[in-house]
Formats: C-alpha cells, structure tokens, sequence
C-alpha cells in the first residue's frame, strides 16, 4: 500500500489536497490497480474525480446508560443531511 499525507499548513495556499488526489490516481493507473481507497471525508471534491462511495457503519455497545444516551442523540448522516437541506 501507499499511505500519502498532507502538510495543512500549506494545503490551501498550494491546492495541495486536489493534487494529491489526481497524484495517487496517475500512479495507481501507471501501476495497474484496479482500486483506491481513499479516507472517508471531503466526498465532493473526490466525486470530481469520479471517486464511488461505499457505505460505511459503525456500531458501538456500551455498558454505561448515560453515555449510550448521549451517543443515541447524536443524529445520522442522513438527519443531518436533511437539517441541511
């Protein structure tokens, strides 16, 4: 695998985060894979290189009552999508 990081600090003045996409992209192609995982943020700017979402679940147990509650309140992406909306 290759493992690519970002230096933020420079990220914005440099477009750094587009190009390290399209970077990993070019060598992946030039190599001959068929796929590339890539973290699970920034879907937009991924998707402007035809980048496919898969979904993604987490599930947790917790034995402690007052912090299930707290995790409980907290909405799914498909809430917040809607408040956004």
């Amino acid at each position: 695998p290759v493992l690519i990081g970002i230096d933020y600090d420079y990220a914005s003045i440099f477009n750094v985060y587009k190009q390290a996409i399209y970077q990993v992209i070019k060598k992946a192609i030039g190599e001959n894979k068929s796929s590339v995982y890539f973290g699970m943020t920034a879907e937009e700017t991924k998707k402007k290189f035809g980048v496919k979402q898969h979904p993604v679940s987490a599930y947790v147990s917790a034995s402690d009552h007052y912090n299930y509650q707290v995790i409980d309140a907290v909405p799914n992406i498909e809430e917040i999508k809607e408040m956004i909306s």
